[in-house]
C-alpha cells in the first residue's frame, strides 16, 4: 500500500510540472515576463528616484515584431536600424500617395496616466522627408479597438520632420478629442498614423515605427526673460493717459501676439488737444508694474529697447523738449527716474522704428533710478499741430525690453 501511494505521488508530481511547463508566461503590457512575476506598484513611482528619466512607461508596441500591423503596402522587420529592442517595423508603398499604418492590440493597456499627465512617444523613421504632405494626416490612439470612436488625435501638420529617425513627442493634453470625450487611458488598444506624399510614387518609398509607448507629460517651462519689461501682448495695468482709446492690435505687430494702439483725438472737454510745445495736452501713454523688474543691467553696458509704430513722422515734433521717455523705480514719474528726449530716437521712419536708449545716455530725475526694481514706463510726445476727433494721431508700441551693449 506504502508503494502504491509513492507511485501515485510521484505521478501528480510529475503531472504538476508538467502542467506548470505547459502554462504561458503572464503578459503586461503585451511583453512577457519569465520568473517569479513583479509585484506591481499601486503608485507607478519610479525605483530610481534619482534618475532623470520618464518613470511611468507604458509600452503601446516595441516593434520588436510585425505581429497585427496593417498598413498600406507591405511592412517588414528592420534588424539593422533600430531605436530601441532588437528592431523596428519598416512600410513600404510602391504606388500611389497614400501611407497609413496602424495596430489593434488584443489586450489593451493601462497607462495609469491621465489626460493631463499623459504623452505619446514613438520614433519615426523618414526615407525623404521633402516628399510628405503632411498638411491632412492624423495620429490616433483610441480605447475603442478601431478608429474615430474614443479618440484623442494630432495633426501631422504639427510634425517637423527630417530625413532618418525622428523622436515624437505629443501630449494628450495637446490632443483633441473624439465627440464621446476621447480614448480611456487605461484601456488603450489602438494606434494609427497616416498621411500623404506629395505625389503619387512609381518607386518604392519608406518609413519606419519603432518604440511606441506613453510617458509622464514633460513639464516644460518657459525660461523667465529677465531682460523683458512688457511683452504688450494684452492692455492690463496700461493708462492710455491723454489718448481716447487703446486698442490691442493682434495684426500689425513686431513680436508675440500683440502690440498696443494709443489713439488720441479731443481733450476730455471735447475740445482739440494742443499737443505743441508748451501746449496743454500731449500724447502720453503709461503703465505701473506691480513686480518689479530687475534685468540685472548696469549703466555702462545697459539700454532699454521698443518698438514705437508712428503713421506719419512729420506730425511729431522731435525735438521738443517738453517730451520725454522714462522709466523709474518710485511706480510714478520724476523720482529715481531715467530719461530720454525724442530727439535721441535715431532716424525715425513712417511705420514700426526700433528704440534703442543707451542708459549711459539718459538723464536722472529726482534721484537715481534703482536698475534691479524698475516698476515704471511712460511716453509723452507733441504733435506739431491739433489732434482732433477730425484729425486723430495714433501711436503703436510694442515689446519693452533691456539689452546689454
Amino acid at each position: 500500500m506504502k508503494l502504491l501511494n509513492l507511485s501515485l505521488l510521484s505521478i501528480f508530481i510529475c503531472l504538476a510540472v508538467a502542467c506548470k511547463k505547459d502554462v504561458a508566461p503572464p503578459l503586461i503590457h503585451g511583453e512577457p515576463i519569465t520568473g517569479t512575476p513583479p509585484t506591481p506598484d499601486p503608485d507607478d513611482t519610479d525605483p530610481d528616484p534619482d534618475s532623470t528619466d520618464p518613470i511611468i512607461t507604458k509600452i503601446f508596441d516595441n516593434a520588436d515584431l510585425t505581429d497585427d500591423w496593417g498598413q498600406t503596402g507591405t511592412n517588414s522587420l528592420n534588424t539593422e536600424d533600430k531605436k530601441e529592442g532588437v528592431a523596428s517595423v519598416k512600410f513600404t508603398i510602391t504606388s500611389g500617395l497614400d501611407l497609413r499604418m496602424q495596430k489593434k492590440l488584443t489586450r489593451p493597456i493601462i497607462t495609469q496616466l491621465t489626460k493631463e499627465t499623459a504623452q505619446l512617444n514613438f520614433w519615426l523613421w523618414i526615407e525623404d522627408a521633402s516628399k510628405l504632405d503632411l498638411r491632412t494626416g492624423q495620429i490616433e490612439i483610441t480605447s475603442s479597438g478601431g478608429p474615430d470612436v474614443n479618440e484623442f488625435n494630432w495633426p501631422t501638420a504639427s510634425l517637423s520632420l527630417k530625413d532618418g529617425w525622428n523622436e515624437v513627442k505629443l501630449a494628450v493634453s495637446q490632443a483633441s478629442a473624439s465627440g464621446d470625450g476621447g480614448a480611456d487611458l487605461d484601456a488603450i488598444n489602438f494606434f494609427r498614423m497616416y498621411f500623404k506624399l506629395t505625389e503619387a510614387t512609381t518607386t518604392p518609398f519608406s518609413v519606419a515605427i519603432d518604440d511606441v509607448k506613453f510617458v509622464v507629460a514633460e513639464v516644460t517651462t518657459d525660461p523667465v526673460d529677465h531682460l523683458l519689461l512688457d511683452a504688450c501682448d494684452d492692455i492690463t495695468g496700461w493708462n492710455r493717459g491723454m489718448a481716447a482709446e487703446l486698442l490691442l492690435n493682434t495684426v500689425d505687430k513686431k513680436v508675440g501676439t500683440g502690440s498696443l494702439s494709443f489713439i488720441f483725438k479731443n481733450k476730455p472737454d471735447g475740445t482739440p488737444t494742443s499737443t505743441v510745445e508748451g501746449g496743454s495736452g500731449a500724447l502720453e501713454f503709461k503703465k505701473a508694474f506691480v513686480t518689479p523688474s530687475n534685468p540685472e543691467i548696469d549703466f555702462e553696458d545697459g539700454k532699454f529697447t521698443f518698438w514705437l509704430w508712428i503713421a506719419d513722422v512729420s506730425e511729431i515734433d522731435w525735438a521738443a523738449k517738453n517730451s520725454q521717455i522714462e522709466l523709474s523705480s518710485s511706480g510714478g514719474p520724476d523720482k529715481d527716474e531715467i530719461h530720454w528726449f525724442p530727439s535721441q530716437i535715431e532716424n525715425p521712419q513712417n511705420g514700426w522704428n526700433k528704440v534703442e536708449l543707451k542708459l549711459s545716455e539718459g538723464e536722472a530725475q529726482g534721484g537715481t533710478i534703482d536698475l534691479a526694481n524698475i516698476n515704471f514706463f511712460r511716453i509723452y510726445l507733441r504733435a506739431t499741430g491739433l489732434v482732433s476727433a477730425e484729425n486723430p494721431l495714433t501711436v503703436g508700441i510694442d515689446h519693452l525690453r533691456f539689452e546689454k551693449e
